[in-house]
């Protein structure tokens, strides 16, 4: 598997099976590098962030929601970072 078909499986299971991707006008992918690092912990931000939550504001709940989303991230992935230019890559 290529590292962009392991990172739609990541987002197939945030989205489906936590059912994490966005709220409403935001999705995970507007706030996703498009080059340099993108880490577990990194992606598990972004992804609460299009869900328009905060730790602040959801306090346990977003902390257990980052714990899943950065866990699935290094299960997925097999790392705890990758080059974020490789997610978006199209095979040729």
């Amino acid at each position: 598997m290529t590292t962009r078909e392991r990172f739609e499986k990541l987002l197939h299971d945030a989205c489906v099976i936590y059912g994490n991707c966005g709220s409403g006008d935001t999705h995970i992918s507007d706030y996703l590098p498009k080059s340099g690092e993108l880490s577990a912990n990194e992606f598990a931000r972004l992804m609460l962030k299009a869900e328009k939550m905060s730790e602040a504001e959801y306090g346990e709940q977003y902390r257990k929601g980052h714990d899943w989303c950065a866990e699935r991230f290094r299960q997925t992935m097999g790392a705890e970072v990758v080059e974020a230019s490789e997610i978006w890559r199209v095979s040729e």
